[in-house]
Order: C-alpha cells, then sequence, then structure tokens
C-alpha cells in the first residue's frame, strides 16, 4: 500500500511507539482470524502450556503453546517528554505525555553577560552587562576587586605628553610627573668655562673654572720672570738661604739680602761687636774686668769693667 506521505520520522521517538502499538494491533487482529479458522476447520486443539504468545507484547512468553489473552501491550511502555529542546526530555521514552516543561533549563547563555548561567540550556534573556565590568588591573587607581571583565576604565598614572622625555605610551591619565629636559644634550652652557660644550642645550651645573691667574692648563696667565709663579702672586723679599734676612715665602729677590756677621752681640760683653748681626755664642765676660780706681794699688788701666776688688 502506498504511503499517503513520505515524511521521515525514523528518529522521531513518538512515532517510533505508535508504529510499535499499530503493529501490536494488527497482530492481535491476525490472531483471532487463525483462531477461529482452526476453530472451524479442525476442531479444538489442546494447548500443553497456556501464555501470552505474541512476540510484541510485552509479556511475550517464549515458552508458551496456547495463548491465554494476558499479553499486555502497554506495561513495557516509556511515556515522557518526548522533546529534545525540552529541559526535562527523557531519551527513553517512546511516548509523549505531556510533561515537557522549558523553564527550569533555561537562562542567559551570553558568557560575556554578568547574568550569565553556564547551566541553562535554553537562551533566555540577558539583563545584566554592568554589575561584573569595571577596572582589573590591581595596579590601578580605581582597581575593582569584584569586577570579572575589564570595561577600559582602568587609569594609568604617568606623563601623558607626547614629546616629554618621560612620556607613557602606556598612562591614560597624567600625573603631572613630564619632564621635557632629562632627555635633552646637557652640559656647561658657559663659553668661559674649561669644559664648555657647545652641543649642549640644558646647563647641568657642571661648568669648571680655572683659578684666578691661572688658565684651564693650571698655566700661569702672566709670568714676566718664568720662574713658574704668576706675576699675581709674587713675594718681594730675600730668597738668599744664607742671608740673614732670608724669607721663606719670598719668591722674587729684591736685593735687600744682608750677608751673615758672626760675633757678639751682647752690649754688656767684653767682646760685644756692634757690627755682628748673627750672635756666634762667644760673648766674653771675664777679661775686661778689674780695679778701675787709679788710687788703688791694683789698678788695672786695661779694665773696662770693674770687678769690685780694689785693694788701697
Amino acid at each position: 500500500m502506498d504511503c499517503l506521505h513520505n515524511s521521515d520520522f525514523s528518529n522521531d521517538a513518538a512515532f517510533k511507539g505508535n508504529h510499535r502499538l499499530s503493529t501490536v494491533l494488527a497482530s492481535l487482529r491476525i490472531l483471532v482470524l487463525l483462531g477461529g479458522f482452526f476453530c472451524l476447520g479442525g476442531g479444538p486443539v489442546a494447548w500443553a502450556d497456556p501464555g501470552c504468545t505474541n512476540p510484541l507484547a510485552c509479556n511475550y512468553d517464549e515458552a508458551a503453546t496456547e495463548d491465554n489473552g494476558s499479553c499486555d501491550y502497554v506495561s513495557c511502555l516509556v511515556f515522557g517528554c518526548t522533546n529534545p529542546s525540552a529541559c526535562n526530555f527523557d531519551a527513553d521514552a517512546d511516548y509523549s505525555d505531556g510533561s515537557c516543561e522549558y523553564s527550569t533549563c533555561a537562562g542567559c547563555t551570553n558568557p560575556s553577560a554578568c547574568d550569565y548561567d553556564p547551566n541553562a540550556t535554553i537562551a533566555g534573556p540577558c539583563n545584566d552587562f554592568d554589575t561584573c565590568y569595571g577596572c582589573t588591573d590591581n595596579e590601578a587607581g580605581n582597581y575593582d576587586p569584584d569586577a570579572v571583565f575589564d570595561d577600559g576604565s582602568c587609569e594609568v598614572l604617568g606623563c601623558t605628553i607626547v614629546g616629554a622625555c618621560n612620556y607613557d605610551v602606556s598612562a591614560n591619565t597624567n600625573d603631572g610627573s613630564c619632564d621635557f629636559f632629562s632627555c635633552l644634550p646637557s652640559g656647561c652652557l658657559n663659553q668661559n668655562a674649561c669644559n664648555y660644550d657647545g652641543s649642549a642645550i640644558v646647563s647641568d651645573g657642571s661648568c669648571e673654572f680655572p683659578e684666578s691667574g691661572y688658565d684651564c692648563d693650571g698655566e700661569c696667565l702672566v709670568d714676566s720672570d718664568g720662574d713658574g709663579v704668576c706675576d699675581p702672586f709674587e713675594v718681594s723679599g730675600c730668597t738668599d738661604p744664607n742671608a740673614v734676612n732670608f724669607e721663606v715665602e719670598a719668591t722674587e729677590d729684591n736685593g735687600s739680602c744682608v750677608a751673615v756677621v758672626d760675633g757678639c752681640q751682647d752690649p754688656t760683653a767684653c767682646n760685644y761687636d756692634p757690627s755682628a748681626n748673627t750672635d756666634d755664642g762667644s760673648c766674653d765676660f771675664d777679661s775686661c774686668t778689674g780695679c778701675l780706681s787709679p788710687s788703688a794699688c791694683n789698678y788695672d788701666a786695661t779694665a773696662t769693667e770693674d770687678d769690685g776688688m780694689c785693694e788701697f
């Protein structure tokens, strides 16, 4: 017999169950007809083992030789939700019992949503895209420990001015630290300094100047006599170490040196030398003493110092 339509229900659980029931009913009709035939044709038959002899019945008895009308076609059928899209879909069910429900497994299936339900199998509305978003950088000033998704709001402090020496491409909030000089050529900008740097743009305070009277190489600016002592620092005096008036500090001899004259410089000494400028320790205080009284018996005309020893 031709099919009324050619839809493929081979994978539909409800269809398989209905098909099975139809087959059972058809088999029953055949058995009824055969039973009447035997009764009419040959008289009653003696059965040795009564039971359900229909292989399609739930209680089919393979050993039964006489059908006793006990065949059951319902108890082995499974009723439940046969819709694979339902939350309570039962893959073992043969017939739908109308119990399918679609709410307990429904939820937000968008992982980017704050109300995302990882257990949901039916897509429901996603209502929250705010409460789980924030700054997830724990080094940022506005770090949000409750945030799951970064919303790009993190405040990264640093110099945000392009062209600054310390410009920070990752910073999005200027912290006032921009420096515009440290990366420029620095050095001494004073042309009179020994270390003047013509390529420098920024002064680094390193200028060095020569001592007064000298150049940057430590040479005298003026040294008329070429003695290595700059004219401004010359000290006039006697430079002869053998002179009586030798001056250690003198660098320029002024002709004032006086030769050494050794002698006794004590005016009370017998050998006092008024021309001596250096006492040589030779002073004599005895050789010129004696009695200075002419009337004395021991008058000494050569004595210059009275010794108080006159005799009369």
